[in-house]
C-alpha cells in the first residue's frame, strides 16, 4: 500500500483515539442520563411526599374547608396545584387560601390572570378586619372563558364590589372581539356587585418570540376604557401605575412581577378599594 494510502491511527492509553473518543462520549452520555433519571425519581418521591402530607392536613380540616380545598383541585389547574399544595404545608399565604369571610363586613371579589394571583394576597392582608377579600379559584384567562365561566364563579353571591381585569391572555384577540365580550360580561358583574372596578392591563415587554406587544396592551385597554364609560364603570390604571416603575417593578423580558412589585399593585389597588367603599385608615 502506498504510504499515502495509509491511514495513521494514533492511540491514548493504549486505545485508538476514535475509539477513546467513543467510549468517553457514551459513558458521559450514561452518566448525564442516570442524572436525568434519578432527578426523575426523586421528585416523583417528593411529590408523594407532599400528597401524602397534603391528605393528612386536608382531613383535618372542617367540611367547608374541606369543600373548598376539592374546589380549588378542580379548578386551578395542574401548574398551579402541586405548587399550592407545596405552599400550604409550608404555611406561605397564597391568593388560593380559604377567605374565610366574616359575616357583616363588605366582600371585595377579584377576577383575574396571573397578575391578580400574585397582588391577591397583598389586597387580603391590607384589608383584612374591614372587608373580605374573595377571589375566582383560577387564573381566568381569556375574557371567552370568562364568559363561560362567569355564572359558576359568581353562582346567587352578590358583592359589595367586584375588581376584575382581562387584557394580557386577549392580547392577539381582534379588538372588535375583545369589546364585544367585554360589554357581554360586564352585564353580568354589574347583576352581582353593587360596585364594578375594571383595572386596565400591566405593560408588556416588546418580545416576538412570546407573542408579546405592548401595543397590543395599550389596544386593549382604550377599549376597554371605553367600554367602562359607557358603563358607568371605575378604572383602576394600573398600566399608568406601573409604567414609570416597570423597571424596578417587573421581571426583565416579562409580564410578570418581582415580589416588590406585586405588594406595589396590590397596595395600590386596596386604596382603590377603600377609597370606593369609603373605608377609612
Amino acid at each position: 500500500m502506498p504510504e499515502e494510502e495509509k491511514v495513521v491511527t494514533k492511540k491514548f492509553g493504549g486505545m485508538p483515539l476514535r475509539e477513546t473518543l467513543i467510549l468517553s462520549f457514551s459513558l458521559i452520555c450514561i452518566l448525564a442520563a442516570g442524572a436525568y433519571f434519578t432527578g426523575i425519581y426523586d421528585r416523583l418521591q417528593e411529590d408523594a411526599l407532599v400528597d401524602r402530607k397534603y391528605e393528612q392536613w386536608r382531613q383535618t380540616l372542617s367540611p367547608e374547608r374541606q369543600e373548598w380545598e376539592n374546589t380549588l383541585e378542580n379548578s386551578i389547574g395542574s401548574y398551579y396545584w402541586p405548587l399550592y399544595k407545596r405552599d400550604r404545608l409550608a404555611g406561605k399565604e397564597t391568593c388560593w387560601d380559604y377567605a374565610d369571610s366574616k359575616p357583616g363586613l363588605p366582600t371585595v371579589f377579584v377576577i383575574g390572570d396571573s397578575i391578580s394571583l400574585g397582588y391577591t394576597p397583598v389586597v387580603r392582608k391590607n384589608l383584612k378586619g374591614k372587608v373580605n377579600v374573595e377571589r375566582v379559584p383560577e387564573n381566568c384567562g381569556k375574557l371567552s372563558h370568562a364568559l363561560a365561566s362567569v355564572d359558576k364563579w359568581l353562582g346567587s353571591n352578590h358583592y359589595k364590589l367586584i375588581y376584575f381585569n382581562f387584557g394580557i391572555h386577549d392580547r392577539r384577540t381582534p379588538l372588535a372581539t375583545y369589546q364585544k365580550e367585554l360589554k357581554e360580561l360586564v352585564p353580568k358583574l354589574k347583576q352581582h356587585a353593587d360596585i364594578v372596578v375594571f383595572a386596565s392591563s400591566t405593560p408588556l415587554p416588546q418580545d416576538p418570540s412570546k407573542e408579546m406587544d405592548n401595543l397590543d396592551i395599550l389596544e386593549k385597554n382604550q377599549a376597554a376604557k371605553e367600554v367602562m364609560s359607557e358603563n358607568q364603570i371605575h378604572v383602576d390604571d394600573l398600566y399608568a401605575f406601573v409604567e414609570p416603575n416597570k423597571h424596578e417593578l417587573m421581571e426583565a423580558n416579562d409580564c410578570h412581577f418581582r415580589s416588590t412589585g406585586y405588594v406595589a399593585l396590590g397596595n395600590h389597588a386596596t386604596e382603590t378599594i377603600k377609597s370606593l367603599l369609603k373605608i377609612e385608615n
